[in-house]
This record gives C-alpha cells, sequence and structure tokens, in this order.
C-alpha cells in the first residue's frame, strides 16, 4: 500500500517539475522570483511613503521665486505677481515674503482684495491702499495696537470685519484685518510684533 507521506512528496515534486519546465528552466524562474520580490519592495515602499505621488511638483510656469510660491499655495486669487525675471528656485526677497504672508491674511479671510508684489499696494473695491510700511524686511508683517484705546481697537475691528480692510495703528503696525486683532504686550511702548 502506497502512504499519504509518498503521495505528497511525489505531488510536491510534479509541481516542482512542471513549474520548472513553465518558467524555462533555473533562470524563468529566478527572473519570476525577482520580479515578485521587485513588486513587493514597491509596494512596501509605497505603502510607508503615505504620501506618494502627493509630493510630486507639477511643471511650473514661475518665471520668479514669489510666483512659485504664489503656485505652491494657491494664492493666484490674492496676488498680482512681479514681472521680474530670476531663478524661480531661488529666494524670494523679503519684500515679496511680507507680500505673499498679507496675501496669505486675505486668502485666510476671503477677501477680494490683491496684493501688488511690485509695488506693495492692496487693490480692493474700496480702492489701493500702500502695505510697504507695515512689512517688516524679514519677510513678515509689523502688528500692534500703538497708541489704540480698547475703543478705537474695537471700533477699527468692526470696520475690518464689515468691510473686509486692514486697519493699522498710530505706528503704522496691522492692528486688525478682517475682524481679527493681534495684541502684543506692552502695546503702549512696543512697536508691534511680525506675523
Amino acid at each position: 500500500m502506497v502512504s499519504l507521506n509518498s503521495i505528497l512528496t511525489l505531488g510536491v515534486l510534479g509541481g516542482a517539475a512542471l513549474l520548472y519546465f513553465k518558467y524555462g528552466g533555473l533562470s524563468g524562474i529566478g527572473s519570476a522570483l525577482g520580479s515578485a520580490v521587485s513588486g513587493f519592495g514597491s509596494g512596501v515602499t509605497q505603502g510607508l511613503n503615505r504620501f506618494g505621488n502627493l509630493v510630486e511638483t507639477p511643471q511650473s510656469n514661475a518665471i520668479n521665486p514669489a510666483q512659485r510660491v504664489t503656485e505652491q499655495l494657491d494664492l493666484g486669487d490674492y496676488v498680482i505677481p512681479s514681472q521680474e525675471q530670476r531663478d524661480p528656485m531661488g529666494l524670494s526677497s523679503a519684500f515679496e515674503k511680507s507680500g505673499l504672508t498679507f496675501a496669505g491674511l486675505e486668502q485666510q479671510f476671503n477677501t477680494a482684495a490683491r496684493i501688488d508684489l511690485t509695488t506693495g499696494e492692496r487693490k480692493s473695491s474700496y480702492g489701493v491702499q500702500p502695505l510697504d510700511f507695515t512689512f517688516d524686511g524679514t519677510g513678515g508683517i509689523n502688528t500692534g495696537r500703538v497708541g489704540l484705546s480698547d475703543k478705537t481697537l474695537q471700533a477699527q475691528r468692526e470696520l475690518s470685519r464689515e468691510y473686509g480692510i486692514p486697519t493699522f495703528d498710530t505706528a503704522g503696525n496691522l492692528s486688525t484685518f478682517a475682524g481679527a486683532s493681534w495684541t502684543v504686550a506692552n502695546n503702549a511702548t512696543s512697536g508691534g510684533s511680525s506675523v
């Protein structure tokens, strides 16, 4: 009588022989195993990198760093770009960074104004408002409430909220924007802080 062990052994050997001839000998089996291992490695890599294709940057038509940042942060509706041609992969100037920071506020509060990155002006249906005096020189915006009483600041907040306009303190710092305000320690003596 033939044992079950013998039948299983013959089945495994027969399956191995079938695979050997189907894949074209040892080289064919090696290729099949290699591609399987490669596919497994690729799957593991993609599994570990959850963001996968999301980190790929599409081709850009930017002619300077500020335009590249505008594209990346989707600020196009809030910026009037500079037409100065520079290496798009370089660094934006401090002036441009401040303008882009202000454009980020415009985007955050969804206003209908645009920041001109050449002149530093805010252009809206209410007119043109120069902003370059509030740019801090390092890429931020000076904020504060120098010379503003609590009542004045509250009135500014209401105007700012209703009309979507920025308001400023007596030192030229941004005090409110679309109803939001920034407080600074020692407001009476402080020149403001930077956003």
